[in-house]
Order: C-alpha cells, then sequence, then structure tokens
C-alpha cells in the first residue's frame, strides 16, 4: 500500500506535468496557419495595419490569458455556489446548464431569428426555475453570476505587451475596440477587462451576450460595424480562432489577422488536461493548501503562524458560509453573538462591501449580546425549573453550587433568598429547589431580569415572524435551547432560526433535541464533534478564546435602555493592545482568503474537509512549540495559562481513566496534556488516527 502511494505521489509530483507539457507542446505544433498567414506577436498588429481606421481584437485567448482556474474548474466552483444557496438540485441544474439547457436556447433563438448567444443570466435563471429554486431566481442567478465574473476576473491577465500595443495604436489616433464571444453581459466583461488593467484602453467594448449574435455565427461583425458608423474594409480584426475570429469577418468585410501564439496555446493545453486529471486525495489536499494558504501539518510555533494557517481561514470560511447560507434561507438578518462572534459579524459586513453578491439586497448583519447566565432566565418559569440552574452555576462561577454563587452568577440580590434558601448549598439547595419551598422572591428576580432580556431579543428583531441565521463558534447549541420556551410562548408564522457554528462538542447531541422546532443548530464546521477524527479535538475549545473573544470588552452584564453593557476588560493596556493586534491579523487573513475563495480551486466543501483535517490534528495532537504558543496568549475566563497535566503520575489503568475523564472535562484540559504524558503508543490509540478524507463526509452539513 505504501509503494503504491509512492507511486503516486511520484507520478503526480513528476510524470504528470511533464507529460501534459509535451502533449500541450504536440498540440501546439499541429495548428495550422491562416491561409493568409498568422502573426506570432501581438506587436506585429502594428506593422499589418494597412489603411484601418478601427482596430479590433478578440479577448479571451488573444489579449487576455487564464492564470487561474480553468473554465471547467469556473464552472464547478458556480455550481458550488449554486448549491450553497439554492440546494443539491440548484447546483447540478447550473452545473448541466452548461452544456444542455444553453444548447436548447441557443436552438430556440436560432430558429426565432433573435439570435444564437442565450446569456448566462438567462441560462441561470431558467435553470434555477427547473430545478424547482424557492426563492427569486432572477436575484440568485444574478449573484451566481457575479460570482462567476469575479471567480473569472480573479485568474485572468493581461498577454505580455498587449497595453504598450493598445497606447501605441490609439496614439496613431486609431479606434480600438474588442469583440467578443462570451455568455456575459459588457459589464462583467469590464470587470475582468478592468483587472486586468485594459478597460481604459478601449473606446468601445462589444460583447455577445448583449448584440445577441456571435462571431462564430458571423452576425456581429455587421452589427458592429453598424454601430461605429465605419465600412466594413476601414476595421482590422485580430484574433486566435480561424473559424471564429477570421473567416466570418472577412465574410463581412472586414480585414482579419490569425493571431498563433504557439506557446501561450501549448500552456493552456497542458493546463486543461493536468486539470481533466482526477488527482488523489493526496494531491488535491496539497493542491487546496498551497492555493489557501492553509498550513500543512507541520508545526505552528507563534501566535501569527496558527492566525495565517488555521484561524484566519477558518473564520473566513464561517462568514461566507453564513452570508451563503442567509441568502439560501431568505433571511433579513444575521446574527453574530458576542463576544465570541463578534468578529465574525465584523468579517461578514467587510466581505459584503468588497463582494455584494455574497448576500441578499437588504441583508442586516445585527449584533446579538447574550450569555449562558442571560439566556437561563429564559428557562426558568417556575420552581420546577429551578434545577436547571445548578450546572450552570457551577460551570460560570467555577466554583460549587450554591446560594453565594447562584448570586454572582446571575446578579440577584440577596432579598431573593428567603428561608431554607438562605445559605444553602449543593443537595440541600437542589432539594428546597424540588420542594419548591420559599422559591417565589428567588422566581421574582429571575423573572424581573427574563422580561428585560425577552424586551432586547424581541427589539432585535430574533422573534420576528421572518427567517433569521444567527453565527457563533460554538459549541454545543446551549442558548438555541434556551431559546425554546419563548419561542414557544410567542408564536409567528414564518419564523425560522438557524445556528451556524466554527466548532461542537459533545454535548451538541443532547442540544439538538431539546430546541423549538422552528430552531435548526448545524455541527461545528472545522471541529465536528460526530468525527471520528475529531473527537479528542471536540473535548474543550479553551486554547481559542484568545484568538476570537473581543479583547476590549469584558463579561456580559446585562442591559440598560436597550443596549448591552459589557465589564470593562480584564486586560491590561499591554495585554489588549497585543491581543487587539493579533485580532486585526485574523480580520486581514480571513478577508484574504474569501477574495481568494473567487479564483481558488474546490469548493466549500472540498476546504472545509481540509480545515476539519488541519483543526483536527492541531487541537487533538499539538506540538509541543504549538502548545508554547498557546499558552503565551492570555484568557478572559481568568486562565494565566493553558494547563498541562500528567495524566501518568501512577500508571494505574483505573487511576489513568479518570484522571483522563477528569482532564477532558475541565476547562484547563488541552489534548497536549495526552502528547505530553509519556505513554508512547498508548496516545496513539487513544487519541485515534484521522479518517481518511472523503467529501461525502462533509455535504450533510451543506443542506
Amino acid at each position: 500500500m505504501i509503494m503504491i502511494e509512492s507511486f503516486i505521489a511520484f507520478f503526480e509530483a513528476r510524470i504528470l506535468p511533464w507529460e501534459t507539457a509535451r502533449r500541450g507542446r504536440r498540440h501546439a505544433a499541429g495548428l495550422t496557419p491562416d491561409d493568409g498567414g498568422a502573426i506570432t506577436t501581438l506587436a506585429a498588429v502594428a506593422e499589418r495595419l494597412g489603411g484601418a481606421k478601427v482596430v479590433s481584437f478578440d479577448l479571451f485567448d488573444t489579449l487576455l490569458l487564464r492564470r487561474g482556474l480553468s473554465p471547467e474548474a469556473t464552472h464547478r466552483k458556480t455550481a458550488g455556489m449554486a448549491r450553497l444557496i439554492g440546494g443539491a438540485a440548484a447546483g447540478e441544474a447550473i452545473f448541466a446548464a452548461r452544456h444542455q439547457l444553453s444548447g436548447l436556447m441557443k436552438a430556440r433563438m436560432i430558429a426565432e431569428g433573435s439570435g444564437d448567444e442565450p446569456p448566462l443570466i438567462s441560462i441561470f435563471r431558467e435553470a434555477l426555475t427547473g430545478a424547482g429554486f424557492r426563492g427569486d431566481a432572477a436575484a440568485a442567478a444574478a449573484r451566481l453570476v457575479a460570482f462567476e465574473a469575479e471567480s473569472e476576473a480573479q485568474g485572468i491577465v493581461a498577454a505580455p505587451g498587449v497595453a504598450k500595443l493598445l497606447r501605441g495604436l490609439r496614439a496613431n489616433r486609431l479606434k480600438v475596440i474588442a469583440v467578443t464571444d462570451m455568455y456575459f453581459h459588457r459589464p462583467e466583461i469590464e470587470l475582468i477587462l478592468t483587472r486586468a488593467g485594459l478597460r481604459d484602453l478601449f473606446d468601445e467594448v462589444f460583447v455577445s451576450a448583449d448584440l445577441g449574435w456571435t462571431k462564430r455565427g458571423g452576425k456581429i461583425f455587421p452589427l458592429v460595424a453598424g454601430r461605429l458608423g465605419v465600412a466594413p474594409e476601414d476595421i482590422l480584426h485580430v484574433g486566435d480562432r480561424p473559424d471564429s475570429d477570421v473567416a466570418p469577418a472577412r465574410a463581412a468585410g472586414w480585414r482579419a489577422l490569425h493571431y498563433l501564439d504557439r506557446a501561450g496555446v501549448a500552456d493552456t493545453t497542458a493546463a486543461h488536461l493536468a486539470e481533466s486529471y482526477v488527482p488523489s486525495p493526496g494531491l488535491r489536499r496539497r493542491r487546496l493548501a498551497a492555493a489557501y494558504d492553509i498550513a500543512a501539518d507541520g508545526p505552528l510555533g507563534a501566535p501569527e503562524r496558527i492566525v495565517d494557517q488555521l484561524v484566519g481561514p477558518a473564520v473566513g470560511l464561517l462568514a461566507l458560509r453564513a452570508l451563503t447560507f442567509a441568502q439560501r434561507r431568505g433571511a433579513a438578518r444575521l446574527y453574530h453573538l458576542t463576544r465570541d462572534a463578534s468578529i465574525i459579524g465584523e468579517i461578514a459586513e467587510a466581505a459584503l462591501a468588497r463582494h455584494p453578491h455574497l448576500a441578499e439586497d437588504g441583508l442586516r448583519i445585527v449584533e446579538l449580546a447574550i450569555n449562558r447566565a442571560l439566556g437561563a432566565r429564559l428557562q426558568v418559569r417556575r420552581a420546577a425549573d429551578l434545577w436547571r440552574l445548578g450546572p450552570l452555576t457551577s460551570y460560570i462561577a467555577k466554583e460549587p453550587f450554591s446560594v453565594a454563587a447562584l448570586a454572582r452568577a446571575f446578579d440577584l440580590p440577596e432579598s431573593a433568598f428567603t428561608g431554607r434558601l438562605r445559605g444553602a448549598s449543593g443537595p440541600e439547595l437542589q432539594q428546597a429547589f424540588r420542594d419548591g419551598v420559599d422559591t417565589e422572591p428567588l422566581l421574582q428576580a429571575l423573572d424581573a431580569g427574563r422580561n428585560v432580556v425577552e424586551t432586547y431579543l424581541e427589539a432585535q428583531g430574533l422573534l420576528a415572524a421572518a427567517p433569521s441565521v444567527a453565527v457563533d463558534i460554538g459549541y454545543s447549541g446551549t442558548f438555541a435551547v434556551q431559546l425554546a420556551p419563548l419561542l414557544f410562548d410567542r408564536p409567528a408564522p414564518g419564523r425560522s432560526i438557524d445556528f451556524l457554528f466554527l466548532m461542537t462538542s459533545r454535548y451538541f447531541n443532547g442540544n439538538t433535541r431539546r430546541v423549538h422546532p422552528e430552531t435548526r443548530i448545524h455541527p461545528g464546521l472545522v471541529l465536528d464533534h460526530r468525527r471520528r477524527s475529531s473527537r479528542w479535538a471536540t473535548w474543550n475549545f479553551s486554547w481559542i478564546e484568545p484568538f476570537l473573544v473581543d479583547p476590549e470588552r469584558g463579561r456580559l452584564l446585562g442591559y440598560e435602555a436597550g443596549e448591552p453593557v459589557f465589564a470593562p476588560s480584564p486586560h491590561d493596556d499591554a495585554t489588549r493592545a497585543a491581543l487587539l493586534k493579533l485580532r486585526a491579523r485574523i480580520r486581514a487573513r480571513a478577508l484574504r482568503f474569501i477574495d481568494d475563495f473567487h479564483g481558488a480551486p474546490g469548493d466549500l466543501e472540498e476546504v472545509a474537509a481540509l480545515l476539519q483535517r488541519r483543526f483536527s490534528r492541531f487541537a487533538g495532537r499539538p506540538r509541543r512549540a504549538e502548545m508554547r504558543a498557546l499558552r503565551a496568549l492570555a484568557h478572559q475566563t481568568g486562565q494565566v495559562e493553558i494547563a498541562l497535566r500528567d495524566p501518568t503520575r501512577r500508571v494505574n489503568p483505573l487511576r489513568l481513566l479518570s484522571e483522563l475523564q477528569d482532564m477532558k472535562m475541565s476547562d484547563n484540559w488541552t489534548q497536549g496534556s495526552l502528547t505530553r504524558s509519556g505513554l508512547g503508543f498508548v496516545n496513539a490509540v487513544m487519541a485515534d488516527r484521522p479518517e481518511r478524507d472523503r467529501r461525502a463526509d462533509t455535504r450533510a452539513m451543506w443542506d
């Protein structure tokens, strides 16, 4: 097995590039120049002008070269985006429309005499409608076209010397135009030209999707001459295709030159052949990791490297996922829960400013300030509900359950505790709650707080009769469970709330059964508790807190005049400045990831699978250098460092298991305790090995 994998790796790294390059050169050598001869450099155009008054150029593969995704890879990427906003049927329909539906629409246009170039937006709109798309098919089609145009623009560059040639022609008072066969409309073509630095060098740009007729069909050439008001014989057209640039132009009375760039054809052909090869999982992962600059499995020994290679891309992926999901649900609001996920809101807003097609018009990105203590008030409505406060109090206060801990955790006055409750602790307090004795003052205090929370949530629009999407770092969907009683109390037809998480823990499964029917909580994007390879990595997420929690805010205290009130930051000025610098780096890296996504290979599912693999290794089996980097960061929860504990003080199987269980349940646990335990081969058995990277593992989370 190892020998086979080694051979595949050698073939993909050495033989495949050599073979595709050889076939590309052979294909280019076999090309036949036009009967009138061909030019082999664009600079030769200036020598073949004759008496032309207008010089017309083909764009793609003449003046513009693809250095990014091939057309087929771009089409697959657009289909992946369609799947995100419309489901599997929409994605399949968009991909199939390239060959089937577009051909049918073209035949229909020819039969009607209305043209032979159906615009891409019309193809997408008809495909989505036929696939049963529930939303606005026209708006979704426009966004998919904008996404594809952006993807094309990311990987297209001007051929060498083009700008100099065009400037020289215009300096000689010649009109320079572009005539291209393309299913994009003119605004998308102009975006591509602008990115390539050429838009200002053309007097006019003519696109077959606008005029309805293609160069290959021949009818676009008389239309262009008529719009220019120039005699056909005064126009020289330059292009790389004899069948669509040279022969039809001459048939329309234009002069034409065949541009034969054998080296360019060889490179393009080799790239297409390489694209058609179905790579092994290992090569696909390496290609994705290189394209997105995501860490290989080597150590990340500094916080900046952890940000650049893992955290930044992960939160960028979550913001992108949230925006497309909100589009699919038709949500009017995208909530980000503070303090953990406020950075996701910042990234989503910045991404929308750069790429408006990532969301519906009018989508509001809204802060939702909530925490466990405030959310718990929504669940406590009668004495029988008071038992819920026990485990939560111990978690929040970090001490055994008692009246004092309860008062501190929920900011309750001393008057809330009377009779048997005064001074009670542990089982005695829980028994008093079960008996319902002396609980009325406590319930009244909790009711007052609950009303404030409900008023805030209503003002934020969370209870409105409309779809909403909420994004959080994780980890188990506690707030979705706490929200359920309020949703039952206030029914609203058409309301739905989806919670998206970066990470989910083992408690997630129980919470899925306790949420309101209008609520859906989705498994973690990069650490999914259900995956065998992530089992150890999802025990505790305290290590990621310094990267994501807003360092300028302390604990959420409550609300005043409908606005959240936070405690001061617990960090000193120097620590806060360092964390803010790290936060700015995360934001910049996440936005670069979203920018890169348009032009890099792979869809969100593949990238998510790669990040899941990387996060599982990092969080489940950190290296020593990584542990040192994590322990150097300041935590708001009071941890000076992420503690490591040795589970092998006495090598007793019973004690070992109990020690491990205790560490997993502790907020101070990080999986590096296993790495540093000295248990040798036992670590590998207990920590599990990563499962194979199969795309099928992650598709369910996108439905």
